[in-house]
């Protein structure tokens, strides 16, 4: 003996009607998945200015080095080509996500972020109105173009500010939370790193390896702040996740992030894709893209009330005839399902419907 439970009935156009909402069991409706929230969070740190190709023949020797020895604009850098990159996508992110931006640092050290450059969309913003969602897209391009670099990387710290912003910690708007993390380094700032240098005058080779130094010195002002925090920031990502249910997106840019292979992996070990390494603008491009087409809806994407705990008893039903089920997948880390376009014509009838053992 089986039991059908009816779990939600979603028509689109005016097909004919079926017997299933008459299945015994409750009726719950379901509605079209929502566009997600998606918080970029920029690193602007001063090492953006340095070229993504050293050994480009347009990119004099050091030049990015400081902010008085720029390189040429005929010289790609992370910078320019971040920009480019990022105004594609705001371009065209209110097609399918309500996209935000947050910079850090705030100051030409280790300024953490205190609030952000481009809130989300009001939450009574509609999908279907472009507007609002395009406005903060522009502005938040607006944004990132204006970008002057300077600074360290405090990731940890940014990744806890924007774990404290109401707009992506709203449990009740049925939306997913991302947030974007595109940096250019390991993450570094903390003035309490448990290997710090600061009392050390004659640090040795262990002492150096464990602080792990991401600037040309570990000394000074820079004794502690210029040590890797990568664990740091990990728990930023794995809070972000477990306390609020905002997943994280880890894109790096630039040369450090492909020599500090593992260290950066370590970094995006909790992220939901793991780590994205990019040099040229338009590997970031992709990887952008690639990152939206996972975490944004389609337009044959349904958000349910409810989910079996085995996906297997999940069945759809098209004009009353059960669909084989390779043509639907189940998001596992949301409440939508997502079916192959040939199911979405207009005129017919999905329904879906929870099948188990009577108990």
């Amino acid at each position: 003996m089986h039991r059908f439970l009816a779990l939600a009935v979603f028509v689109v156009g005016c097909g004919p009607q079926s017997d299933l909402a008459q299945s015994r069991g409750r009726l719950v409706t379901s509605r079209p998945a929502l566009k997600p929230n998606v918080m970029v969070l920029f690193d602007r740190s001063g090492s953006m200015l340095l070229p993504v190709e050293p050994s480009d023949p347009n990119c004099p020797s050091g030049c990015g080095n400081s902010a008085s020895n720029t390189c040429p604009t005929t010289c790609p850098t992370r910078l320019s080509e971040a920009k480019r990159a990022l105004g594609d996508f705001f371009a065209h992110s209110s097609a399918s996500a309500r996209v935000g931006l947050t910079l850090f640092p705030t100051d030409n050290l280790c300024g953490p972020p205190t609030n952000v450059q481009v809130e989300l969309p009001p939450s009574a913003a509609s999908d279907d109105d472009l507007s609002a969602l395009e406005a903060t897209a522009f502005a938040a391009n607006e944004a990132v173009q204006a970008v002057v670099p300077s600074g360290g990387t405090p990731t940890a710290a940014a990744l806890h500010f924007v774990g404290t912003l109401p707009s992506l910690r709203n449990t009740n708007d049925g939306r997913d939370e991302y947030v974007v993390l595109i940096t250019d380094g390991l993450p570094n700032c903390n003035d309490a790193h448990n290997d710090q240098l600061c009392s050390i005058a004659s640090p040795t080779p262990q002492q150096l390896a464990a602080c792990a130094c991401t600037t040309s010195t570990c000394s000074g002002a820079l004794c502690s702040k210029g040590c890797a925090d990568t664990s740091n920031a990990r728990e930023g990502i794995a809070q972000l996740s477990v306390g609020f249910g905002i997943r994280t997106v880890v894109i790096g840019l630039g040369q450090e992030v492909s020599i500090d292979v593992s260290e950066f992996d370590r970094l995006a070990d909790g992220a939901e894709f793991g780590a994205m390494r990019v040099r040229k603008s338009t590997e970031l491009t992709a990887a952008l893209d690639a990152a939206m087409k996972e975490i944004t809806p389609t337009t044959c994407s349904f958000r349910m009330s409810q989910l079996p705990a085995n996906g297997d008893q999940l069945v759809g039903f098209l004009d009353g005839a059960r669909f084989d089920p390779s043509l639907m997948t189940i998001k596992s880390n949301g409440d939508w399902v997502t079916l192959d376009p040939s199911l979405c014509a207009a005129g017919q009838r999905l329904d879906f419907r929870i099948e188990g053992p009577t108990p």
